[in-house]
């Protein structure tokens, strides 16, 4: 599996996988109730519309599509040799990658906005801001995250973050906190206004480390090779240490309610934790 997403009313699951399909899962029971079929290789990423009715999903087949949700009738097919694609919070940019190039568009018009060549190839990292929707990204060659207007594509802010490269990010969703990986080993907390290092955690690993930020806006989960961690960013301290079965996982999301936390790992599953069983809601 390569991603996972709740929906904001937190009652379905979305994940998407190598098999180039999109699954919709009922919460709480996490039963399959769809499938989203058209792409023809795997499904990287995942994004919702504001209320939540349109499906925008990045492919390694080099196409972005979107999607009515959640009966899944494909509505656009763009074909931008793009491999990820992430909608604005506000609905208003669409910014599909490729390499190193970043196409932003007008989601109403799906017209082009601007667009952007970067000296270090692949983009890893893709992201709005939770409220101030600033294009945020990060790449496999550059020790850098970037912080970019979306509405020229000129830069706000660079934060040298990890050497040599920068492997996860996630804001907190009050826009306080942002918190990154890097192949370095070390999940690093920022203020996200200011740009300025706030703790730096040693995780004593190195390689793909999935982080995402929780709707308390202070858990922070980061997966490592058979492990699951949870940090308080308030108490800058380590909350859980969960054993993982599978050595990849790519993405985490917790669900708006706070209740659940989902993991997408290579061992083609996802799996959920109760967060009330875990004593972090």
């Amino acid at each position: 599996m390569n991603d996972v997403l709740f929906t904001a009313d937190s009652k379905t699951l979305i994940s998407a996988g190598m098999d180039n399909l999109i699954k919709l899962w009922s919460v709480p029971n996490f039963e399959l109730v769809g499938e989203i079929a058209g792409h023809e290789n795997s499904v990287n990423m995942l994004s919702l519309s504001p209320i939540g009715d349109l499906l925008v999903t990045g492919s390694t087949d080099k196409t972005v599509r979107i999607w009515d949700f959640p009966s899944g009738n494909q509505r656009e097919l763009l074909e931008i040799k793009a491999s990820g694609a992430h909608l604005s919070p506000n609905g208003k940019w669409l910014a599909a990658t490729a390499d190193a190039r970043f196409t932003m568009f007008d989601f109403e018009t799906l017209e082009i906005v601007w667009e952007l060549k970067t000296k270090k190839r692949e983009i890893f990292a893709l992201k709005f801001s939770p409220i101030q929707n600033t294009l945020t990204v990060a790449g496999m060659k550059s020790p850098e995250v970037r912080f970019l207007d979306p509405d020229t594509g000129e830069s706000q802010r660079d934060i040298y973050a990890h050497d040599p490269c920068v492997m996860s990010f996630d804001y907190t969703p009050d826009e306080v906190y942002f918190a990154s990986t890097g192949y370095d080993g070390t999940l690093k907390i920022w203020d996200a206004k200011k740009g300025t290092l706030i703790h730096t955690y040693s995780l004593d690993a190195k390689g793909l480390m999935a982080v995402s930020t929780a709707p308390d806006n202070d858990t922070v989960a980061v997966t490592l090779d058979n492990q699951l961690l949870l940090f308080s960013i308030k108490e800058a301290a380590l909350k859980k240490k969960i054993e993982l079965k599978p050595k990849g996982v790519y993405q985490t999301d917790f669900s708006p309610d706070g209740r659940w936390l989902a993991l997408a790992s290579a061992d083609k599953r996802v799996r959920v934790w109760d967060l009330k069983v875990l004593g972090l809601a």
